[in-house]
Order: C-alpha cells, then structure tokens, then sequence
C-alpha cells in the first residue's frame, strides 16, 4: 500500500509539473501577444498529455521504470530519458516564467 501511494505522487507530480509549466507557458504567450484567449488551458492539457505519453514511454522498458519509481541503486548511473521527463516541464516554466516576465516589462516599457 505504502509503495502505491508512492509510486502514484510521484505521477501525480510529474503532471503537476507539466501541467504549472503548460499554464506559465500560455500565460506568457497571452500577456505578450494574444490577449484574453483560452490558450492557458489549452497548453496545460497538451503539456499534461504529452508528459503523460513520455511517461508511459519510460514505465515500458523495466529499468527505466525502476529507476523512475525507486531511484538508480548505489552502483548504477541514472537514465538520461528519465531525467528529461523531469528536465524538460522545468525548463519550460522557467523559459515560460523569463517570457512572461519580459512581457510585463514591454508592457509599462511601451505604454
């Protein structure tokens, strides 16, 4: 019981953290060019499932599932694919999170 509730945060906080980086990615987009638009929803489901795809990528191949539920052991190196589930929705907040500050700026800049 313990390891289903386990393995099920850490899927839960991987679509958390695609979902946030689809949110902030939109909301960038919207304050800088297309105000007032559904586009923040609309990229927090795409983001959410194409994380969920790669996810579901990984959990095939027995090693990479192991290691994207318990972690490498002492003796082996992690995984580059499940370091880029992570990787990737963090970059895109803060790629996401720089846009939406900069169109902050442009805007008391420009009017």
């Amino acid at each position: 019981m313990k390891r289903l509730f386990r393995d099920l945060g850490s899927i839960l906080a991987l679509a958390a953290l695609w979902g946030i980086s689809g949110y902030v990615i939109g909301l960038a987009i919207e304050t800088t060019l297309i105000p007032y638009s559904p586009l923040k929803i609309i990229l927090t489901t795409i983001n959410v499932i194409l994380g969920l795809l790669l996810l579901r990528g990984i959990i095939r191949d027995p090693t990479a599932d192991r290691i994207f539920f318990e972690g490498p052991r002492s003796d082996e190196a992690g995984l580059p694919q499940v370091g880029c589930l992570w990787a990737l929705p963090a970059s895109l907040l803060l790629l996401g999170l720089l846009i939406w500050v900069a169109g902050l700026v442009m805007r008391f800049i420009l009017k």
